[in-house]
């Protein structure tokens, strides 16, 4: 699976789009204020990488034992140093509603 990220950046530009096996997605962020760049940081990018992942997770594996989930809430967080240092801590909590539930 071919799976693909492009940014394209400049003043008061930004593109950003993902691809799976050639399926483009468009992402909406906007550029920096003031300077070139992403508004968004790789630290957010990051977390929402995990929260998309479990959240789609949860979906497939409860398709796969018949189970309706109506609703499901991520939550990810990461502890940052200095710029440019690695996170400290990653950190999820993922929670889900069958169709059953309140």
């Amino acid at each position: 699976m071919r799976i693909e990220a492009t940014l394209e950046n400049r003043e008061q530009h930004h593109a950003v789009a993902v691809a799976t096996e050639g399926a483009v997605h468009e992402l909406a962020i906007a550029p920096h204020q003031g300077c070139r760049g992403s508004s968004g940081n790789g630290g957010e990018l990051l977390c929402l990488a995990l929260t998309t992942c479990y959240c789609n997770d949860i979906y497939r594996e409860a398709k796969a034992h018949s189970i309706q989930v109506i609703r499901v809430e991520v939550n990810a967080s990461a502890e940052f140093g200095g710029q440019g240092e690695p996170a400290k801590s990653l950190a999820y909590r993922a929670r889900g509603w069958k169709s059953d539930s309140k």
